[in-house]
């Protein structure tokens, strides 16, 4: 069930990026108005292949999520180079172990709460890059900054909730270390 929700979060992510790269791909919104008219002409010929277009819609979107996911995860994974300037260790796997083996509930809800930090992540990442191409391709200003407001309280509620499960997940790991 867990891994469900990270692929429902990944699919969700790529219909975020889809509508960016749908923009970049169209332009502006008279001309998005326009390919929509266009779009609307061809609805007999869509119900024909409605199944096929959405099975490969879906795929397109998890796979594309996917990458966005993982361009946000690198993002966010530069930690390596303050390990490798201050020398610090990479961190302790065998907490993680005891936590699992000890309180499996408590682990359970950590993993749900990282996938959910990983959809926050991304969905910033996407609103970021939406604000950039709706600016590009000349969209409203409302709409650029509408984005980019959007990207920076995705961003501060990641951050925020990332702050308190470093805390929740520290009290986890040491009351499984009392445990032992």
């Amino acid at each position: 069930m867990v891994t469900t929700a990270l692929r429902i979060e990944i699919l969700i992510v790529g219909f975020q990026g889809s509508i960016w790269l749908l923009v970049l791909l169209v332009g502006s919104p008279e001309e998005l108005r326009a390919q929509a008219q266009a779009w609307r002409d061809q609805i007999a010929y869509l119900e024909h292949v409605a199944v096929p277009a959405t099975v490969l819609l879906l795929g397109w979107c998890y796979s594309f999520g996917a990458a966005i996911d993982g361009v946000a995860g690198a993002i966010d994974g530069w930690k390596w180079i303050y390990r490798w300037i201050f020398r610090l260790s990479p961190g302790e796997p065998e907490k993680s172990a005891s936590l699992r083996l000890k309180f499996p509930e408590a682990y359970r809800e950590l993993v749900q709460t990282d996938f959910e930090l990983r959809l926050l992540r991304s969905t910033a990442l996407n609103l970021l890059i939406f604000g950039g191409v709706a600016w590009y391709t000349g969209w409203p200003w409302a709409v650029v900054g509408g984005s980019l407001f959007a990207a920076i309280a995705s961003w501060l509620a990641w951050y925020r909730r990332r702050q308190r499960i470093a805390i929740r997940k520290e009290a986890l790991h040491e009351a499984a270390d009392a445990a032992a």
